[in-house]
């Protein structure tokens, strides 16, 4: 099983197509999170601004992100892709929302039913 490669994306936590604005906030705000002068008692502070300031660097300049960009492409080509477990023709199972959505609606159902049936029984 191969391993999946670390891009300056993954680094400011943006997609690979974010335009250079969203790459600028989301680097000041990793800058506010992690800068080293506002987590004095955490000691990754410094490794951390390091590495979101490089990718920066390079995402912020055309010619290096096209560069950066090229190599993800070549790395994404070496891997072989891997099947899914899950057969082609088989739907997967709903959620824990849709079954808890499911079974709200069927208790409201419910609800209404026997209210239904004792203003019936009422009259």
């Amino acid at each position: 099983m191969s391993k999946r490669i670390r891009t300056h994306y993954d680094n400011l936590k943006v997609a690979q197509d974010a335009p250079v604005e969203v790459i600028r906030a989301a680097y000041r705000s990793l800058c506010k999170k992690y800068h080293p002068d506002q987590n004095r008692d955490n000691p990754d502070a410094e490794r951390i601004m390091s590495l979101v300031n490089r990718s920066y660097a390079v995402l912020s300049d055309p010619e290096q992100r096209r560069a950066h960009d090229e190599w993800i492409a070549a790395q994404g080509a070496a891997e072989k892709p891997v099947s899914s477990p899950m057969p082609k023709n088989r739907e997967p199972e709903p959620g824990l929302f849709a079954q808890a959505l499911y079974a709200r609606r069927l208790w409201l159902g419910l609800l209404f039913f026997a209210a239904l049936i004792g203003a019936l029984f009422w009259l």
